[in-house]
């Protein structure tokens, strides 16, 4: 027979663990209602759990207005530890049932929207029939996410990786280039240095936080940087594309957005003595020490798909980038 004690105990944990199952759905849902919706429970009864999960814990997890909920800085650090125990306890049932390694559960990605669309699309698929019993959401934003308090398991970064709690890992490079039209530089010259980029119209992306009007190059003479101006600005990396090849002005493009024009000349690369910036292909994802199977499925999977070489790059002469 099994102890008093040990029952009670078992009880509690397992109410601990209910409770951890319906903050997480919270966060990945976005509000009461739409948890309680897939728990099955009212959203009276999910706001009492939280309710009672936080008055157990003694602290805030939730920041609650009529709108929309937010996690406090204590709820970010619970979020996280309470999915990667959730999923600990998921792999650990798989092992028991003689499923161990089996690839299953919701996987929600952020991505670029320009990326998302060219290469996230064109390979899900793929990765879904390979994976039957993975459902995925995909969310593609030029906007950089807070990915706790979203609720992602992934993120998929291009350019340059600023410095971050996250881990990241690379997928593959992304070569850039600074380009412009054949129309654009026969009519307004071809710059031999960076330095002649002030007397041309420059596109750049604009964002929140800042707009890219500093472009920086290595050269012989050591680094190089240049504030550009020019007509548009913008946050999405298709309009920069779709003016530069009408021959408005002269971007800073990747060539996983561009690989087709540069191939068919459409987009001319400009300034090849001259380095950029190195920039890459990550994926990125919280900070926790086992790391989810659909994830790093996911991850190995992109990276079979893109790596050193890419696809998009094939067919461009890497003497001529």
């Amino acid at each position: 027979m099994l102890d008093k004690d040990y029952i009670v105990y078992f009880d509690n944990a397992m109410d601990v663990i209910s409770d951890m199952t319906v903050f997480v759905e919270v966060v990945a849902a976005g509000g009461m209602t739409a948890a309680g919706r897939r728990l099955n429970l009212s959203a009276a009864v999910v706001s009492k759990r939280i309710a009672n999960l936080e008055e157990r814990l003694d602290v805030r997890l939730l920041n609650r207005t009529t709108r929309r909920l937010s996690l406090t800085d204590e709820g970010a650090g619970y979020y996280v530890r309470c999915k990667s125990i959730l999923e600990d306890i998921e792999d650990a049932e798989a092992a028991l049932s003689g499923l161990a390694g089996h690839v299953k559960g919701t996987l929600k990605i952020t991505a670029p929207s320009s990326f998302g669309r060219k290469h996230i699309s064109r390979l899900l698929p793929e990765f879904l029939k390979q994976y039957p019993d993975v459902s995925i959401q995909v969310s593609l934003t030029d906007q950089i996410v807070d990915m706790v308090q979203s609720g992602f398991d992934l993120a998929i970064r291009t350019g340059e990786l600023k410095d971050s709690s996250l881990i990241a890992r690379k997928l593959s490079p992304a070569r850039r280039v600074v380009c412009a039209s054949r129309e654009y530089l026969a009519k307004e010259g071809v710059p031999e240095h960076p330095q002649d980029l002030i007397h041309h119209n420059c596109l750049v992306l604009g964002y929140p936080g800042g707009v890219h009007d500093h472009w920086h190059f290595k050269g012989p003479e050591g680094q190089i940087d240049v504030k550009v101006k020019g007509n548009l600005e913008t946050n999405n990396g298709e309009i920069l594309r779709d003016a530069t090849k009408a021959g408005i002005g002269i971007a800073i493009k990747s060539t996983w957005d561009i690989a087709d024009e540069l191939k068919a000349g459409e987009l001319i690369p400009i300034l090849r003595d001259f380095e950029l910036p190195s920039a890459a292909v990550y994926a990125l994802y919280p900070n926790r020490e086992h790391l989810p199977a659909k994830t790093r499925s996911f991850i190995d999977f992109l990276e079979g798909k893109f790596g050193s070489e890419p696809y998009w790059d094939r067919g461009i002469s890497l003497k001529d980038i």
